[in-house]
């Protein structure tokens, strides 16, 4: 292992030079207009046998190169690497910035620049003859709790004596009954303003009323089956290979209601601070600074308000990230095993999550690690990585063959030529990576206003580090995040941010902690103090002063996204009598009925096997099922759509014509136009 230490930091410099010199070579030699980033010229035009070649052509001149030099020169050879990086990514920015302008786009570039010299001065290359690796090193005296209790001095009373043995020993007692009760306040708030939601008809069919559909389906027949989803009898997964579900179904059996359901999500994201208070607990020695990250991970906005558009499968990814992060952590594999199998069945491309996390342990270990232990764990990850491959490959290859296909339309501002399918964003990287860069920042509003609440408020620390392979936590970030052509996803009231910015937030108390070390190391200047008084924990302070700033930007940004919240309260309270009366005028509806109904009514009647959002069903669905339930306000637009379909041209029938016409009869109505109508013929 110790050879792989030295080897493989060098062996990964000289793969990313190859990379981004093949990338400036095949850039160069494009024409001015095919290097404009908005389209997909740069791709189309750019040979993908060429760069292969030329990345493997400059990677064995490097290591030729670096196999004929001793000594010095060596060294020398070592150096001017690490400087190429920079100089290589400028080459290739220059030319991508002169062809699509853009502000966030020449930001981007900047702090990448910035990120590759500072790796130039002070990056680290691996482990000298003699230095010994983090396996191999004692413990950091911030790193791990202090299990002893400090001796009172023999000056103190035994009253003093028993109530500060009793502090020492609970030390970790009182912030996490503080961390309990934010995690408390956290989850009835969220359930509050979700509930009400649901009550106050707020609910659309997606994807609320798919879940809600689907657990009826589960509690009855034990299968994932909808009919809302794609207006025919489904299996969910046909659409997403999704068994985490089950996992639920017991305590939806006990209340079986949309609310439930919304309960059971918000419980699902607040009892992930657990598996993270163990990995603060095993990593910090101040119980107090351990509670104020935990609080602030309760209140980051990504986290907390991902719920606002309802239930989703994404919320089981930060428990099972954390708890998987925790078992790796602590090397307890019986369990990482559990949790890896358990993130894997959340969603077919869950497995991005445990094949970024097996390979961010699995390079720390080649290049931190020695001894049996690191090979063994060598082997471990390795092997998680497989199974999270294999999966996702399973998965996909599934919903081909049996199902709607992968979802890859959402990557569609990277198809190119006969590349129409995810595949085409692991090509682009390749062939022109400033594409991706590009992709990443577009000057468009949603993407620039997803960076504040997610990277921002965390004080930008998951990219401060030196230790660059944890920059592997960030692919997902980018891949189901940045790149996407779908706005939702860079929006952090939508559950696409769940597992990502997890991942973020780890990132930060890594290398928050690595930083307030760095600067508790710092010596003052010559002529000044020749040493730091021992009164001045100033890598203690830096912890605390990180932490707090974390801390209070999570909760302002918590209370001004949670204003979003606050109107449905609001909402609710102020038209409770009109909730109500919605909810006696469904309660007409026989249980086992065929109900057509609108898309923010579906959810309130998703207690049937026959159900079909008229939004999205054909006309032979609406008008052959036995109830008809919708606001008279989108009277207009089931006319047009049922009369192009009908091939109706007399404009002055109406969509309540057409359901008199098939036999139906107004059941009844609320005063805000909820409107039943029963068929009597």
């Amino acid at each position: 292992m110790k050879a792989v230490n030295r080897v493989l930091p060098g062996v990964i410099r000289k793969l990313l030079i190859a990379w981004l010199f093949a990338a400036v070579v095949s850039y160069y030699a494009l024409a001015p207009a095919d290097r404009v980033l908005t389209g997909t010229n740069s791709l189309l035009k750019t040979s993908l046998t060429s760069v292969l070649l030329e990345i493997v052509a400059c990677f064995a001149a490097l290591c030729i190169g670096e196999g004929l030099l001793r000594g010095r020169n060596k060294q020398t050879l070592i150096r001017a690497e690490r400087f190429l990086l920079p100089i290589l990514f400028a080459m290739l920015s220059v030319p991508a910035l002169i062809a699509s302008f853009a502000a966030p786009f020449l930001i981007a570039v900047i702090l990448i620049f910035a990120l590759l010299v500072v790796y130039a001065l002070f990056g680290w290359d691996g482990p000298k003859e003699g230095e010994e690796t983090e396996e191999g090193a004692k413990t950091s005296a911030v790193e791990a709790p202090s299990r002893k209790a400090a001796k009172p001095s023999a000056g103190e009373a035994p009253a003093e004596k028993n109530a500060a043995s009793f502090f020492r020993k609970h030390a970790w007692l009182f912030p996490g009954i503080a961390v309990s009760l934010i995690a408390v306040g956290v989850f009835i708030f969220t359930s509050l303003w979700t509930a009400a939601r649901v009550l106050y008809f707020k609910c659309p069919t997606f994807d609320m009323g798919i879940a809600a559909q689907m657990y009826h389906s589960m509690l009855k027949h034990g299968t994932l089956v909808t009919t809302v989803e794609r207006a025919k009898i489904m299996s969910h997964l046909e659409v997403h290979f999704i068994l985490i579900y089950y996992l639920w179904l017991p305590f939806y059996a006990i209340w079986p209601h949309p609310v439930t359901l919304e309960i059971l999500q918000n419980l699902t994201l607040v009892v992930a601070v657990i598996p993270l208070w163990l990995l603060l607990k095993k990593r910090l020695r101040s119980p107090v600074l351990a509670g104020i990250i935990a609080a602030a991970f309760l209140f980051y906005p990504p986290l907390t308000m991902g719920i606002s558009y309802d239930v989703h499968e994404n919320c089981f990814l930060p428990v099972l990230i954390l708890w998987l992060l925790w078992a790796l952590d602590s090397d307890k594999k019986v369990l990482a095993g559990v949790f890896a199998a358990l993130l894997l069945v959340v969603k077919e491309d869950a497995a991005v999550y445990a094949a970024v996390i097996a390979i961010g342990f699995l390079l720390v270990t080649l290049l931190r690690g020695n001894g049996k232990k690191a090979l063994f764990r060598v082997l471990f990850y390795t092997a998680i990585l497989a199974v999270s491959v294999g999966w996702f490959l399973f998965t996909t290859t599934w919903l081909k063959e049996f199902g709607d296909g992968v979802m890859s339309v959402h990557y569609r501002n990277f198809f190119f030529g006969e590349q129409k399918s995810f595949s085409a964003v692991i090509y682009a990287v390749f062939l022109s990576p400033m594409k991706v860069l590009f992709e990443c920042v577009r000057a468009d509003e949603s993407r620039l206003s997803y960076f504040l609440p997610t990277i921002g408020i965390l004080l930008a620390l998951p990219f401060v580090t030196r230790k660059y392979e944890r920059l592997i936590f960030t692919i997902p970030y980018f891949l189901v995040n940045l790149v996407s052509s779908n706005i939702y996803q860079h929006d952090i009231y939508f559950q696409y941010s769940f597992g990502s910015c997890t991942l973020l937030f780890c990132l930060a108390v890594m290398n928050g902690k690595d930083l307030a070390e760095a600067i508790g190391r710092i010596k003052f200047r010559k002529g000044q103090m020749a040493r730091r008084p021992a009164s001045l924990p100033v890598g203690k302070i830096a912890g605390y002063l990180l932490a707090g700033l974390v801390l209070a930007s999570c909760i302002v940004a918590f209370s001004i996204a949670s204003k979003k919240a606050d109107t449905y309260l609001k909402a609710y309270e102020k038209d409770q009598a009109e909730a109500d009366a919605r909810w006696q005028l469904l309660s007409e509806i026989p249980e086992n009925a065929e109900v057509a109904a609108g898309t923010f009514v579906s959810t309130q009647v998703w207690d049937r096997d026959l159900l079909w959002d008229i939004k999205t069903c054909k006309a032979e669905q609406t008008f052959g099922s036995e109830y008809v339930v919708f606001y008279k306000t989108d009277e207009k637009r089931y006319r047009e759509k049922f009369a192009k379909e009908l091939k109706i041209t007399d404009d002055s029938i109406t969509f309540f014509d057409m359901l008199a016409g098939y036999g139906f009869l107004e059941q009844g109505s609320t005063p805000g136009g909820l409107t039943l109508y029963r068929k009597v013929r």
